[in-house]
Formats: C-alpha cells, structure tokens, sequence
C-alpha cells in the first residue's frame, strides 16, 4: 500500500472515530435535553387534561346548583318538609320506613303510590330536563332534608334515602357539600354515570338533597379525544386502583392497566417517568383530577351497586394518563443522528479523496528521491531531481542534488588521484614519511576511499530508511531527519576534499587535543549519554575524527547502547584512551576477527570495513587498537597514540 493511499485511508478512519464520537457525544447530550423536556411536556399536557376535566365537572355543579335553586323545587321541599316536621320523629322515621317498605314491594310504574312521586310537578320539571339536553341526563330526584323522596324521573330502588352515603356526604352533617357519586356504568343511561348531588338550601339551612346522575363520558371523551395529538399517543382516564374509565375504543371499565405500571404509579404521582413493560418502553404522564381528591367543598367516591349501576367507586380518585411509546419520543433525535452520519460519511470521504489527491503529489518526489538515492548506491551519479517546489519537499531535493554534485567531484577527484598514485609508486622514496614513518600516498588513498565509502553509505542507508518511514507514517519531521543526514553527507564530501589535498600534499601529522575532538564529535549523537573525562594530545590527522564517529555509531548500531565513557590518559610516551559503553557487547569468539576487512556478524553488520578502517587509521598514526568485554555489558576498546609533547 503506498504512501498516498495509507494517509487517506488513515484520514478515513480517523474521521469515521471522529464522527462516532461526535455523534455519541451529541446523541446523549440531545438525548437527556429531549427526554427531560419530553417528561416534563408530559406532565404539563395531562395537568391540561386533567384541569379541563376539573373545569367541565366544575361547571356540571353549577348547572345542577342551579336546578336546585329554582321556586318550584324550593317550593315543594318545603311543603313536604312542613309535612314530616308535624310528625314526632319516632312517627316521622316510622312512616318513612313504611313508605320504604311499600315502594320497594310495588313493581308498577303506574301505581298510584309511584306516580305521586315520579309524575308530580317537579318530576315532569326534570324530564322536560332530560329532553332538552338528550342523553346527557339519567335519573334525576329530589328528596327532603329527611331523605324521603319528594319527586323522581322513573322509580328508584328505595323511597329512602338518608342513609345512603352520597346522601349523607352531601348532607355533611348539615353544613352541605358537592357530592359527586362515582357509580360506573348505569344501564338506564347507556353511559358512564357520575351522580352530581347538591345541597338545596333557604335561608342558609339545607331543606333537601338534590341528585342528578349524568352520563358524563359523552363530554369527557371529547376532552381526551382532541387531546391525543398523534396516533400512537394513549389518554386514559382511570381510577387510582388501575381500572380504566375511558381510552379510545375500549369500553368503560372493562380494562385495567398492568400490575407493574399500577405499582409504578403509586411510588410517582406527581412525576412524569418512563416504564418499560414486555421489552416497550413509555413515557409515563400521570395528572389527578382534583374534583376527585383534593378540591375544597367537594366530596368524591361511591361503593355500592344497585341493579343498573355496575362496578360502582370504591373510595378511589380519577387520574389522566397518558402512555407514548418511547420510539417515538425520540424519533426527531433518532433522524438527526442518521442526517449528521450521511453528512460524516460523505464529509469523510471527501477529506479521504482531498488526502489521496495531495498524498499522490506529495509522494511523488519522494518516489523519485528513492529511485536516486538507488541509483547512488549503485555508484550513479548522475542522476538529478527536478522539482518546482519551495517547500521542505523542495528544500530536501535542492539539498540531494547539491550531495550528488559534491559526489561526482569527489568521486573524479579520487579517480584522478588513483592515476597519479600509479605515477607516485615509481618514487616511494619522494613520499615516505616524516620521523612517525607515515605511510605512502597509497595506503592513505585506500583508507581515504574505504572512509567515504563506509561513512556515506551509512547515510544513504539512514536516508532511505526515513523515507520508508515516512512513506508508512507520514511524519514531516521525518523530512528534517532526512535533510539532516543529507547535509551531513554534504560534510562529510566536504571534509574529504580536505584530506585529498592532505594525501596530494603529503603533509605532515597535526598536534589534536583528544578531548577536544571527542567533544566534537558526539555533539552528532544527542540521544547517547556520553561521560568524556581526562586529556592528552596525540599525532593524528582529520581521519582520527572518523575513528571516533565511527566506534559511536558501532555501540549504538550493534550494541544498541544508550550510554557511553570515553576516559584519557598517558604515560611518557604514550595516550591511553578506554572507550567503553554499556550495549550487548562483543562475543568472545568474534574479538579477534572485527578487525579483519570485510568481516560481518549479525544482522545488523553492513558492509565488514568499519571497524577495519578505524584499525588502520591508528596504525597510520603509529598507535594500535585492542578490544575487550565491559562489566556487567558492553565493550570495551583500549587505544595507544603516540602523544604529542
């Protein structure tokens, strides 16, 4: 895979990470704004319902005070009441009872005895009431502050009345309150009845107790019906033990909600809250209806069952509940997340492309710089890089073809100094050594051409390496790498210009402070950590640079040291120096062979002549080289110059 097609491809999947973090990041953000708005909507929507149930029963009251108000029926309650009051209330609680007894054993709706009470003047008031407003009215009847019926739409179960528990929690021991009676489905109405039952007062003293049973889900149902504002919505009006007064096409009371949900409930009825039942979760909205608990002045609830009254209140509130499938909750988080992935993706690809594009031009250069950097290797000089660029990729080139000029001259100034060579060994005697007996033009010239070849390969090596490197990893400070070694290369041409001229010359060996070079040349190795203690000046010329150079990068190459101590010292005629390091060290069957020319170990030996150019650059100075293992790692050389007075 090349270079182009990794960093797009890197791209990629790096903006894929991106994206899903992002979107992750984004969904649980909107997600806990959404559900937390959502909750609390819901509360807010079902508080709504509820309210507007309050408000319409609310108004059911007043429409049935108002009914109770009127002369006629104030007008017959005191009549009957005057009638009762004649009599002792031992008299009065028997006749009653008598009264009772009798309505209860007729069966004809005609009957005399019947007919005074449901065709009076005040029971045909209440039917003209029943037709005026169809449907909405079931029985309608009126008793006197003793709870014997005074007048009634049809006949009802008993003629007595007070002590029934909706007559009594409207009564309220005579101070008088609403009292809505919560009795389920009524037969004679064909609906849901909720008994309205009032007070009839004059002059601030209950006189009777009016009831009107109203088929009251007619009105409701509209209330929760245009409340539902999507199809997968559930409203439910239910009492608190979980039975189901309405929900859309279910029938009264036929239904409860789940157990679990039932449970849920009584631990939050002032909450919204999710649920989650048979793997579907809901948002849960839960609004008691006041009327029904908590209003002042009003009485709630029910607990017996006559003939046409079925699965009557016992002693339970109203609540509004709303059930929205969660899914659709959070369908409008669900579609911006699937929006903001089509628009990473394409983003992404586009970025990927964007990258292949640039990738392909960039590695261009670099393809090329490799192919000549081959081509050098193979002793090719002429081979060039032709770039407009003025970026670092530029830099590097101008810098590459500036090292292939330095090496073509080099390279002819050394041919020309091999034909003057054969010329110099017909007059040894002219080129012979000063007094530390030098040696012959010739022999400098070998180690001169073994140097530059060892020492600029290592560099080419090194430079091929970072490109590859930088072809896996893209890396721009990998160029500066790249750049650096080239422009030591550079020196290192430079350098040994210098020496031709020395070897042209045949001049003679300069005084060097050892520790002065040393310095000098591990300023090129600042990972090493280097301890450089003593000092001594030796015989040495420029090569002695390379031998120092070349011993580091042995440690570090072979070795992999990370630490290095070079110590000095003499004696009269000699410099003692101990380069030791703490790396893998030398094994003991190979000490006297890493010397000898062309000699290799390992997987890391390159070409054999390192060690062998360094050998024979000591002993051009009249010195020698030894090795010897270091404790508990490493190796350890001991080299003898000749010093210098």
């Amino acid at each position: 895979m090349n270079f182009a097609l990794k960093q797009s491809l890197k791209i990629f999947i790096t903006s894929i990470i991106i994206l899903m973090t992002a979107i992750a990041f984004f969904y649980k953000l909107n997600y806990d704004s959404v559900l937390n708005n959502i909750l609390e909507d819901s509360k807010i929507s079902v508080d709504e319902i509820s309210n507007s149930i309050d408000q319409h029963l609310v108004e059911k009251v007043k429409t049935t005070k108002s009914i109770a108000v009127t002369p006629i029926i104030t007008k017959a309650l005191t009549n009957s009441n005057k009638h009762y009051k004649s009599l002792s209330k031992k008299k009065r609680d028997e006749k009653i009872s008598l009264q009772n007894k009798k309505w209860k054993t007729l069966k004809k709706q005609n009957d005399s005895f019947i007919l005074e009470f449901t065709n009076n003047e005040v029971s045909k008031y209440f039917k003209d009431l029943q037709q005026n407003i169809k449907g909405e009215y079931g029985e309608i009847f009126l008793t006197n502050k003793y709870g014997a019926l005074v007048a009634s739409t049809a006949k009802l179960t008993t003629f007595a009345h007070a002590h029934k528990y909706w007559w009594q929690g409207s009564y309220d021991n005579g101070n008088g309150a609403v009292f809505l009676d919560d009795r389920g489905y009524d037969d004679s109405v064909g609906g849901y009845v909720l008994g309205v039952v009032v007070p009839v007062k004059k002059d601030n003293e209950i006189i009777g107790i009016l009831k009107v049973n109203l088929n009251i889900l007619g009105s409701i149902n509209t209330i929760i019906v245009n409340s539902q504002i999507e199809d997968h919505e559930k409203l439910k009006l239910m009492r608190s033990s979980g039975l189901i007064i309405f929900e859309e096409d279910i029938d009264p009371l036929s239904k409860r909600i789940s157990t679990e949900l039932q449970k849920k409930i009584k631990r939050n009825t002032k909450e919204s809250f999710i649920f989650e039942e048979k793997g579907n979760k809901f948002v849960i909205g839960l609004s008691e209806i006041k009327i029904s608990s908590e209003l002042r002045g009003y009485n709630f609830g029910g607990n017996f069952e006559s003939i046409d009254h079925k699965k009557g209140n016992t002693g339970e509130f109203w609540y509004v509940l709303d059930m929205n499938p969660f899914v659709n909750v959070l369908e409008p988080i669900n579609n911006m997340v699937k929006y903001l992935w089509l628009l990473g993706l394409l983003l992404s690809a586009i970025f990927a492309i964007t990258s292949l594009i640039i990738g392909n031009k960039i590695a261009g250069p670099l393809r090329e710089l490799i192919k000549n950097t081959e081509q050098i290797i193979k002793g090719d000089y002429n081979v060039r890089i032709i770039t407009n660029r003025t970026d670092e990729i530029g830099e590097l080139a101008t810098s590459f073809n500036q090292m292939t000029n330095y090496l073509k001259e080099s390279t002819t100034s050394i041919e020309n100094l091999n034909s003057a060579n054969q010329q110099l060994k017909t007059s040894e005697q002219q080129l012979e050594a000063n007094n530390l007996k030098l040696d012959s033009s010739n022999e400098r010239l070998k180690i001169l051409n073994k140097i530059i070849r060892h020492d600029l390969s290592n560099d080419f090596v090194v430079i091929k390496s970072a490109v590859d490197i930088f072809k896996i990893k893209g890396n721009p400070s990998i160029l500066d790498e790249i750049n650096k070694r080239v422009l030591k290369s550079l020196e290192t041409i430079s350098d040994y210009k210098k020496y031709e001229l020395f070897i042209e010359s045949n001049s003679k060996l300069k005084i060097y402070e050892l520790s002065r070079l040393i310095n000098e040349v591990v300023i090129d190795f600042p990972k090493i950590n280097f301890r450089i203690e003593g000092k001594c000046k030796v015989f040495a010329d420029d090569a002695l640079h390379s031998v120092f150079q070349n011993l580091i990068n042995n440690s570090i190459k072979h070795g992999n040291a990370s630490e290095i101590e070079i110590l000095l010292s003499s004696d009269k005629n000699e410099c003692k120096i101990l380069f030791s390091d703490n790396g893998s060290g030398i094994p003991n069957k190979i000490q006297d062979k890493i010397f000898n020319e062309g000699y290799l170990y390992g997987k890391t030996g390159h070409t054999g002549i390192g060690l062998h150019i360094v050998k024979e650059v000591i002993e051009r100075f009249g010195g020698s080289i030894n090795v010897k293992d270091n404790q508990p790692t490493g190796a350890i050389f001991i080299i003898n110059l000749r010093k210098a007075f």
